[in-house]
């Protein structure tokens, strides 16, 4: 599910004409840094480094976004949040 999550996002990331191209560039870094983590953990995968290293990226990419497209980060919290009172 979390591999098909993040493919998800990807694709979101890259058609979204409203996030900043290095804005862009920096989530789809942590998003490939996310999907070599899972590979890493999954049996015979190889370790990459620290999970913890890019989820505080990834959280430091996202506080960044909040300041700067506040409007779209609430937009797509309420989206999940609708997703999740539906059980997706």
């Amino acid at each position: 599910m979390v591999p098909e999550a993040l493919a998800k996002l990807e694709r979101a990331l890259r058609g979204s004409s409203d996030i900043p191209e290095a804005t862009r560039r920096e989530l789809l870094d942590l998003v490939a840094g996310l999907q070599a983590e899972i590979v890493s953990d999954e049996p015979g995968g190889r370790s990459h480094g620290s999970a913890s290293g890019v989820a505080q990226a990834l959280a430091t990419s996202v506080r960044q976004l909040e300041a700067t497209h506040p409007h779209l980060v609430e937009m797509v919290n309420q989206v999940a949040f609708a997703l999740s009172n539906l059980g997706i």
